[in-house]
């Protein structure tokens, strides 16, 4: 019998060669492979992947030696499979979540996990996988992502690089996966929010955060926002409905009745529920404060323009950084009047400290306090 010749051995489907080498191992040597790798030595090159089969391989595969039993036969077979095939492995390869992220770092950071979790750092397999050229993006991101993680310090303002980084060194964690690894991504780039958190000096777009965050519960039809935030009025607040009395009104409205439930709920869980919240903790906050105010003997002047000018300068879950010098020249008190006033917002629950005034001979760190309605 003369030395088979590997057809496919620079095929630039990966997995060719190593289809190839099953077949002619279990057709002309009966399952022993050592005589094929001595005639051919770069074969050792070509199978090496440790990334998981896809199932279209596994299935030839398994077929060799059982209904395929000649060679011709499994070269008919082969060519069959890659014509089906017109994203090769593609049915293995994730669609990238944050390929539209503003943030470049943290595109980069999935495609990072990507081509490590899994392709095993295969760029050829990578690019076999995405046709769009989504293989190849991966140095321009880590340029961005290199820039903004340049200096790291332990600042609080540096938080976001220090968990781009933790993010980074995630990926090469011992038993890491890909989908336990985007599980915690989500998780943790979550904390980008529209209004106040900056990564990489861009911020994120609200639709584009509200579309990625909500999924399919996601609406398209802008005037229905807009339709059901006017629903949120403090006398709405007041009446305390129930999620039912919410859908009826809401379904009052023109296209609602086109939604999934699933966008429907979306609508009255993030878009209505939250206003009307904000409404009654709101109030309830400020009738305390006027009514502490009162029995001030005194500071209640004090207290109260203290918390019109946080409100009005401040968002909900914004974060307050003053020292109680700051605070008084803030809100026009004295400073004696001004550590009194916020340990009473604090005991109202208007705002939360989230870390006290450090002084010390080498700096001075100003209290951080967050405005909780």
């Amino acid at each position: 019998m003369s030395n088979p010749k590997l057809m496919y051995l620079k095929h630039p489907y990966p997995y060719s060669a190593y289809l190839e080498y099953k077949a002619i191992t279990a057709l002309y040597f009966d399952g022993d492979g050592t005589a094929l790798l001595n005639l051919y030595p770069e074969l050792d090159n070509a199978m090496r992947f440790k990334r998981p089969i896809p199932l279209a391989v596994e299935t030839l595969e398994h077929e060799i030696g059982r209904g395929i039993t000649t060679l011709p036969e499994f070269y008919i077979s082969l060519e069959r499979m890659l014509s089906d095939q017109s994203k090769p492995i593609a049915g293995d390869a994730p669609v990238p979540v944050f390929n539209n992220h503003s943030d470049l770092p943290t595109r980069y950071i999935e495609w990072l996990a990507i081509f490590q979790l899994v392709f095993k750092g295969d760029r050829e397999a990578m690019r076999l996988a995405y046709n769009d050229g989504y293989a190849d993006v991966g140095l321009g991101l880590a340029d961005s992502f290199h820039k903004a993680t340049k200096k790291v310090s332990q600042h609080p303002r540096d938080k976001s690089k220090r968990d781009l980084l933790s993010l980074k060194g995630s990926v090469f964690t011992n038993g890491q996966t890909f989908d336990a690894f985007m599980v915690e991504m989500r998780k943790r780039r979550r904390r980008i929010t529209v209004k106040d958190k900056k990564v990489a000096g861009q911020t994120m777009a609200r639709e584009a955060y509200q579309r990625q965050e909500l999924g399919p519960a996601y609406v398209e039809n802008k005037p229905l926002y807009g339709a059901v935030k006017a629903f949120a009025t403090p006398d709405l607040a007041e009446r305390h409905l129930s999620d039912a009395s919410i859908d009826e009104l809401i379904l009052t409205l023109d296209g609602v009745a086109e939604l999934s439930d699933e966008q429907r709920v979306s609508l009255r869980e993030n878009t209505l529920r939250p206003r009307l919240d904000k409404f009654n903790a709101q109030g309830l906050v400020e009738a305390a404060i006027v009514a502490h105010a009162e029995q001030m003997a005194t500071g209640g002047k004090a207290l109260a323009f203290l918390w019109l000018k946080l409100k009005h300068t401040y968002l909900k879950d914004d974060m307050i950084v003053m020292s109680q010098d700051q605070i008084a020249k803030f809100a026009g008190i004295s400073k004696a009047h001004a550590g009194p006033a916020m340990k009473v917002l604090l005991k109202l629950g208007a705002i939360e400290q989230i870390s006290k005034a450090r002084r010390n001979s080498f700096d001075a760190t100003a209290a951080k306090y967050r405005r909780l309605v």
